[in-house]
């Protein structure tokens, strides 16, 4: 996606970053290395790309919750060979998700990849939301892009959703410097926000074993094709989720 370009970087640019040029204009080998270590991590995969029409097809999996399903197991996650989770962190322009902070501990402390998504309540305006949601998450550096859940039609005097959305988005990305993601259902998409994908990059919550993109999307990055997924890591349903792309794509994918 042309959004994520600025990750990748070269060497000489990323030295310039870590500040350790000498007097000499000279810079030292160590840090060289170093720099040029952090970026090979950070570069997409050379691979071709993967065809992913069905969740079979992914490499990358990973799950998204919140306090509904109480206490996980974030290790046996990991064990399991997924490689992501986002968590709920807030809903509307108040409500705050009981296990955010744990979630997040957890699941860095088990070295999966991690995010956070704010649920958009459609009846309300985009300006406290977004202060909300950015007052949950804080720093988001080196953790997966933040993401917007758009999931139900405009209610009580909203009669744009699509302005309000983006509006919440531009909030979202200029505080953190991150492109966030907007993760919603064909219908909506199709009815209410008709977003350019280049634009606004896509999450796809379609329930089945065929992927089947809104009719303005040309590409998606995360598809959760299961409300009712299992994992020993909970005792109930979680949503299961694929990335489009590797796991090197993942890593580049991530905020600076």
């Amino acid at each position: 996606m042309s959004a994520r370009k600025w990750i990748v970087i070269g060497a000489g640019l990323a030295i310039v970053a870590y500040g350790i040029v000498t007097q000499t204009g000279k810079i030292p080998q160590d840090a060289a290395d170093t720099a040029a270590q952090d970026t090979a991590q950070n570069a997409p995969s050379s691979q071709p790309p993967l065809q992913i029409t069905s969740p079979a097809d992914a490499e990358v999996r990973g799950v998204d919750l919140s306090h509904y399903q109480g206490d996980v197991d974030f290790s046996k996650f990991a064990g399991d060979g997924l490689a992501f989770v986002y968590a709920k962190a807030s809903e509307g322009e108040r409500t705050k998700d009981a296990e955010y902070a744990k979630n997040k501990t957890g699941a860095m402390a088990a070295g999966l990849s991690f995010g956070s998504y704010h649920f958009y309540e459609t009846s309300e305006g985009p300006d406290a939301q977004a202060a909300h949601f950015l007052g949950q998450i804080g720093d988001v550096s080196g953790q997966l892009p933040p993401v917007v859940d758009v999931e139900t039609p405009p209610k009580g005097s909203v009669t744009n959703l699509a302005a309000d959305v983006q509006s919440f988005v531009a909030q979202v990305q200029k505080a953190t410097g991150c492109q966030p993601i907007v993760y919603s259902n064909k219908s909506i998409w199709d009815t209410y926000l008709k977003f350019d994908t280049s634009t606004y990059p896509l999450w796809l919550a379609e329930y089945s074993n065929t992927i089947n993109l809104p009719k303005t999307a040309t590409s998606w990055v995360f598809w959760q094709h299961s409300q009712s997924g299992s994992d020993a890591g909970v005792s109930g349903a979680v949503d299961t989720d694929v990335f489009n792309g590797r796991a090197a794509d993942l890593a580049a994918l991530k905020c600076p």
